[in-house]
């Protein structure tokens, strides 16, 4: 999928406002499940654009750490994308960055639920680890795209 035309594909049967070919230059494809689109390389799940809405702008506020996007020539990307640069060390950080980067790394394996305990189960068949192990039982959809469940797997960070 990391050619466009591959991602364009995707949309033969889409019938919503949003431009496929923005969505897919973007680097999305429609998963066929309503309007969700999915990037292809960061694993991004998006949807409700809107017929004036910048896919290409819209998944760089989302997903900051997209490869896909940080190997674009010509984007303005922050300095962490960029692919010559690597991250400043944390002793070269000031205290909001820190506390910007502490809360962006806390939030992507907290449950979309609760936002109080870490994400360790599995979504079956989207993939998403969205959820803890209080809120599962109550999960009939995944929070993060909507997909109805239909297993779930307890996963561990290693």
């Amino acid at each position: 999928m990391d050619n466009c035309d591959d991602r364009l594909c995707t949309f033969q049967n889409w019938k919503y406002k949003s431009s496929p070919l923005k969505l897919a230059e973007a680097g999305f494809y429609s998963t066929g499940y309503h309007d969700i689109v999915m990037c292809f390389s960061c694993g991004t799940s998006l949807r409700y654009f809107k017929e004036d809405d910048d896919p290409m702008l819209i998944h760089e506020e989302i997903s900051k750490l997209c490869p896909f996007l940080a190997n674009r020539p010509g984007l303005t990307l922050p300095a962490a994308l960029s692919s010559d640069a690597t991250r400043k060390a944390s002793s070269e950080m000031s205290i909001s960055e820190l506390e910007q980067e502490n809360w962006r790394l806390r939030s992507m394996l907290e449950c979309r639920v609760c936002k109080e305990r870490p994400a360790c189960m599995l979504i079956i068949p989207c993939g998403h680890r969205a959820v803890c192990m209080e809120c599962v039982p109550n999960t009939s959809t995944c929070p993060d795209c909507e997909r109805e469940v239909t297993k779930t797997v307890k996963t561990y960070m290693a």
